[in-house]
């Protein structure tokens, strides 16, 4: 980066504030697109009334917004059904989507690239139960909604198989997803995970990585070279590059292996090309430190424990997780400062950040779900937020 470049911004964020900055950094992004709805106003729905968002996506007009909402998990859980919302932003209403199963439970849903169609997870009775599990009544698709609710098709086959943190691909054409390891290696903690590609076409699936992670946090995505892929999880057992692994005692001198989170802390965010590259941090880390009478940023070896919830379309910016403490929103090919979070009241389970960069929304909440999730917009330009619940009662 220009280093003038860099002491402008140094000096922008100290007078203005991060969000500030990055209004002023995004303008090409942000007014060369239609604006979002004037009506960004705090809307007159409550929270904690028996509802909680599990997921959100703006749709790519900027029109509305989709929510995944779940019943209070404290309830039977034979009663849990989460069903799909849409909030329309410039009449500052809910509404159901009138034409959706009934009798199903969805997650993970999703706009489609170009906002046609909702992809998600659907939850619903078997028509046949798996002879393995005589007993089960319960099977999983991937499907494709009309923007009402209903079904278009189902996107895969197999009604038994576990697709965690599902996503479509930018061209419709395939399903990423975290799936158990073709080649399981014993005593890893929280199982072992590899991103996995279906091809809704044919329905075959290829491993795209070989790490055998331990518990993924969210769902796989390409870059837009279509080729690299960004990955989040707790613990990467398998790795390829293991002596990046041992560490010096400074007292002996003696090198040992240590664990993952010894090294780079737990959930880390990687992008690889191929199934064995090497795992390592993919957001370099600065600190500050003075010389010569000047406060200057040096990279350091060590790792900002993060989880990107959402990339931008462009594929430039990245909202993430910081520690549970604080949601951060930033450019993913510069280096991490650690004073350049937007809030540091929240932590967030989802997030989604609209097509003109202008807007980002997060679902904030603890470390289980619960009736005290709620949703929070985002204001770049300005910095501001406001809380949107969910309503008590719904409008078909």
């Amino acid at each position: 980066m220009n280093s003038d470049l860099f002491g402008i911004k140094q000096r922008v964020v100290g007078v203005l504030g991060w969000g500030m900055l990055m209004a002023t950094a995004l303008l090409p992004h942000v007014w060369a697109q239609p604006l979002l709805s004037d009506k960004v106003e705090v809307p007159q729905f409550p929270v904690n009334v028996g509802w909680y968002p599990a997921g959100v996506n703006f749709a790519p007009d900027e029109s509305n917004f989709i929510v995944t909402a779940c019943p209070d998990p404290n309830i039977p859980q034979a009663q849990v059904r989460c069903i799909l919302l849409r909030y329309d932003i410039v009449a500052n209403q809910w509404r159901k989507l009138p034409d959706l199963n009934p009798q199903a439970s969805y997650a993970d849903a999703a706009y489609t690239w170009n906002g046609d169609a909702i992809f998600a997870q659907e939850y619903a009775r078997c028509d046949t139960p798996p002879p393995s599990a005589p007993q089960r009544t319960a099977c999983n698709k991937l499907v494709l909604l009309e923007p009402n609710g209903r079904k278009i098709k189902d996107l895969t086959e197999a009604p038994f198989n576990t697709y965690t943190y599902p996503s479509l691909t930018r061209d419709g054409k395939s399903i990423l997803y975290w799936g158990v390891s073709n080649q399981l290696q014993g005593g890893l903690g929280g199982g072992a995970w590899d991103v996995k590609e279906l091809d809704i076409a044919t329905q075959q699936t290829v491993q795209k990585t070989e790490y055998q992670a331990a518990f993924p946090k969210t769902t796989p995505r390409y870059l837009p070279d279509g080729k690299r892929l960004m990955l989040a999880a707790e613990d990467y057992p398998k790795r390829p590059n293991d002596a990046d692994f041992f560490v010096t005692d400074p007292k002996t001198g003696r090198s040992f292996r240590t664990d993952f989170m010894g090294k780079f802390g737990r959930n880390m965010t990687v992008v690889v090309e191929g199934p064995r590259d090497p795992i390592r941090p993919y957001f370099p880390t600065l600190k500050k430190v003075e010389k010569d009478g000047q406060m200057l940023w040096e990279p350091v070896d060590e790792h900002m424990w993060l989880i990107v919830r959402d990339l931008s379309r462009d594929g430039k910016l990245a909202v993430f997780d910081h520690r549970g403490v604080a949601m951060c929103f930033r450019f993913i090919d510069e280096p991490l400062r650690k004073d350049e979070c937007f809030s540091r009241a929240h932590t967030s389970k989802a997030a989604s950040i609209s097509s003109s960069n202008k807007a980002v929304l997060t679902i904030v909440g603890g470390n289980q779900p619960s009736i005290n999730w709620y949703i929070r917009w985002l204001d770049v330009p300005s910095g501001k937020s406001w809380v949107i619940g969910l309503p008590r009662s719904l409008q078909p």
